[in-house]
């Protein structure tokens, strides 16, 4: 079971081969959590992708040594350390006049964890998303994000799919249970995470 979007023994053994399938989309999955974080960090945006392409390049070198051991660490842990090592260097060169930009940023420890947290739960939520996308119809999964996600009422979204109310109801019903299992598989994988179901 992956324990945060798709890195999963899988992937991360393909990544190690030098699989550039594998590697595109790892970056293609993570590129946005580092840089969300990089944005929490407060890396001013015209350095964002510089500090992303870093962190990728760092993680890049040492995934041919790289072994995944989720029983003894989750690969969120050992990610961040490399992203947070990006981030610091970024501004010890700015601080040193290497890079042109402001201070470094005072952000309290706690409060950069608590946004850190917040950005795996959308990375993961949207990466479990994706799960339910495919174990269900296009048909089913659009009424549940209509009716569910975006708030749409049943009738509008009965309305818009041309299928009755009863059928969104059954949709709802169907893939909310696949959704709460994914997401139960998420939160045991990670306990810290406590993914909740959406809009609850």
């Amino acid at each position: 079971m992956g324990v945060y979007p798709e890195t999963d023994r899988t992937m991360l053994e393909r990544i190690i081969s030098g699989d550039d399938i594998a590697w595109q989309d790892f970056y293609d999955t993570y590129a946005g959590v580092v840089a969300a974080i990089c944005r929490a960090s407060r890396v001013p945006a015209s350095a964002v992708d510089d500090v992303v392409q870093e962190a990728m390049r760092r993680f890049s070198d040492r995934s041919s040594h790289f072994i995944y051991m989720p029983e003894r660490a989750k690969f969120r842990t050992y990610f961040n350390r490399i992203v947070y090592g990006a981030i610091a260097d970024f501004f010890r060169n700015e601080a040193k006049g290497i890079i042109s930009g402001g201070e470094i940023p005072d952000v309290p420890d706690d409060s950069l964890a608590a946004a850190e947290l917040e950005i795996w739960r959308r990375a993961v939520l949207d990466d479990a998303l994706g799960k339910l996308a495919q174990r269900v119809s296009g048909k089913n999964y659009l009424a549940f994000t209509m009716s569910v996600l975006e708030n749409h009422s049943i009738a509008e979204t009965a309305e818009f799919l041309d299928v009755s109310t009863a059928q969104v109801h059954l949709a709802r019903s169907r893939c909310a249970a696949h959704l709460r299992e994914i997401i139960a598989g998420c939160n045991e994988a990670d306990p810290e995470l406590q993914l909740a179901y959406p809009g609850k």
